[in-house]
């Protein structure tokens, strides 16, 4: 093999490469490669070029332990791809703040809630009335039933207020029946005190006419005996 001059490019001395360089293989096992003759310096634009490499390298993974399906290989962000992802991020933040703005100018512009919220009570103050109103009559029947039971004889009918309706009605009936009969009792013993005062009356005229005689008769005869006793 023919000798190696150095090279113009990386400017250092002959490498020995006389050795064949073993293949290189990603995996989890070892892998060996010639080694030079003596250490090596690289000059600093190659350790750039070196780092830039490794960044644009594709990233192996580990081999798994069991098969599966091959995934595509993590490369760097490159400046363009974090360039587009910062405007697309910019992009996102722009919209989402218009969109806050736009909801913002809907809840302005939306009805408000008040008037219905207003009826809302009205409506129930309404009904809180008459849930009210309604007790009230329901106890004033309560007690009208109450006291209309204690006016009535004593039964021993069933006490439902339809039986009870039924009794007042008859106990009303039976009470104007016994009012015109009273009323025509009344008529009757009216008449008789008439009768009565005016054979009262007569008897007393008779009476005192028959005083009257008497006491006249009683002045004739004192008068007769005193004109017998001059002669």
């Amino acid at each position: 093999m023919s000798s190696i001059h150095p090279s113009p490019r990386l400017g250092f001395p002959t490498l020995n490469l006389a050795a064949p360089m073993a293949e290189y293989t990603y995996g989890s096992s070892s892998y060996s490669t010639g080694s030079p003759g003596r250490p090596f310096t690289p000059p600093p634009h190659s350790v750039r070029c070196l780092q830039t490499a490794l960044l644009v390298a594709p990233v192996v993974a580990p081999v798994p332990t069991r098969p599966t399906s091959p995934r595509p290989p993590l490369r760097a962000l490159q400046p363009d791809q974090c360039s587009l992802r910062a405007r697309s991020g910019r992009e996102r933040k722009r919209r989402s703040s218009k969109h806050d703005d736009f909801s913002d100018d809907d809840d302005d512009f939306a009805p408000s809630n008040a008037p219905a919220a207003s009826n809302e009570v009205r409506r129930e103050e309404i009904r809180r009335q008459r849930i009210e109103s309604e007790q009230r009559r329901r106890d004033e029947l309560r007690d009208g039933y109450r006291r209309l039971k204690d006016a009535l004889p004593v039964s021993n009918q069933k006490s439902s207020k339809v039986s009870l309706l039924d009794r007042a009605t008859t106990h009303i009936k039976y009470l104007e029946m016994t009012q015109q009969q009273l009323q025509t009792r009344l008529q009757q013993a009216e008449n008789e005190t008439a009768r009565l005062r005016q054979v009262n009356e007569a008897l007393m005229l008779g009476t005192a006419e028959q005083r009257h005689a008497a006491a006249a008769a009683a002045v004739a005869a004192v008068q007769q005996q005193q004109q017998q006793s001059t002669f």
